[in-house]
């Protein structure tokens, strides 16, 4: 625990070396506000069932207090939320004093996979993968707790993250004799290659530690994109419970000219999996997504109307794997219908 300590510690020392990189002198005080509408219609092919939804909605704003002083702040209504109430998802501030470092505090997505891959505001599909939805970092992607971040500026585009939080997930402040911990090493940037590998523990309500390790890779130029990533979630508390997920997905965005209202049409595909010891039994459950997706904004991801189909694979039997005690509590919601095919048309709002 004292060296996890001393590796944060010299983390957010770093950059005190540097600090007359000095702020970039354009700067403004207003708040930007930031909001995020996702409604859908969807097909169940399970039981030939269908509803309309708000999937999320959210309102937040962003802003500096100084030169060096940020802050974020971001609350969501979700059906997918047990009292479908408005929730904090969001409460940070964060401190960059030079290009190549910033210190957060607060409540926040964890940066365990990107924000494309987790965040319904960043996702191209409606749905994120099964990585994102059931194996990284427990139920919850966002926890309370400090974030460093360091970025080696110049030939070798390295960046460092490193985090302690609470590990309870948003919005839990429970007393706790050891924090979650988080590293990550990302080498490139979002335009190009890049790949990142990354590791994430914390205790479980049996006071057992939960290890998680990932890889990912991507290469995104103009206008297409494909990535992959690779994560395993293993649990001592409970027998056999190495969980596996991975997923391969592609875009390709081909622009309309002279329209008034379609701006883009961007095909997506993604393959994605997940399951226990997979390399004795192979994945427990596959699923293939294949998607549309239509701007109606000039800007990238302002405005979609996207179509989505699910089709899932099972190794074995669907009510095995609800039965199995190791997949408790994974799969809960049965108004979601999480392991039915389905259709889904969802019009993507974000401002």
């Amino acid at each position: 625990m004292k060296r996890n300590f001393l590796v944060f510690t010299v983390l957010i020392l770093l950059p005190f070396v540097s600090l007359a990189q000095q702020a970039d002198s354009s700067f403004s005080y207003v708040p930007k506000i930031n909001g995020l509408v996702k409604a859908k219609w969807e097909y169940a092919f399970e039981d030939n069932t269908n509803r309309f939804d708000i999937r999320s909605m959210r309102l937040g704003a962003s802003g500096n207090i100084s030169p060096y002083i940020s802050y974020r702040v971001q609350v969501e209504y979700s059906s997918n939320s047990n009292k479908r109430d408005v929730y904090l998802i969001d409460a940070a501030a964060s401190f960059t004093p030079s290009a190549r470092f910033s210190f957060s505090l607060g409540q926040f997505s964890l940066p365990f996979s990107d924000d494309h891959v987790i965040s319904p505001a960043a996702n191209n599909y409606v749905n994120r993968p099964l990585i994102g939805k059931y194996v990284n970092v427990g139920a919850s992607m966002r926890d309370i707790g400090a974030l460093a971040q360091y970025n080696f500026i110049g030939k070798v585009p390295i960046t460092l993250q490193a985090g302690l939080f609470n590990g309870a997930g948003a919005n839990k402040t429970d007393w706790q004799e050891s924090p979650a911990i988080l590293g990550r090493v990302i080498y490139g940037e979002m335009e190009g290659f890049r790949g990142s590998v990354k590791c994430y523990t914390r205790k479980d309500t049996l006071d057992k530690r939960v290890r998680q390790y990932g890889i990912d890779f991507r290469y995104a130029k103009d206008r297409y994109r494909i990535e992959t990533e690779f994560v395993i979630k293993d649990s001592v508390s409970v027998k056999d419970s190495r969980l596996y997920g991975s997923y391969l997905q592609g875009t390709y965005s081909f622009p309309i000219g002279n329209s008034k209202l379609l701006k883009y049409v961007e095909p997506n595909l993604r393959g994605d999996a997940m399951g226990f010891n997979v390399f004795d039994n192979g994945f427990d459950i596959s699923r293939l997504t294949f998607g549309l997706n239509f701007g109606l904004a000039p800007k990238k991801m302002n405005a979609e109307l996207r179509l989505n189909y699910e089709k899932l694979f099972f190794s074995g039997s669907k009510l095995g794997i609800q039965n199995d005690a190791r997949y408790a509590g994974y799969f809960t919601g049965a108004s979601n219908k999480p392991l039915s095919d389905r259709l889904t048309i969802e019009l993507y709002i974000k401002f």
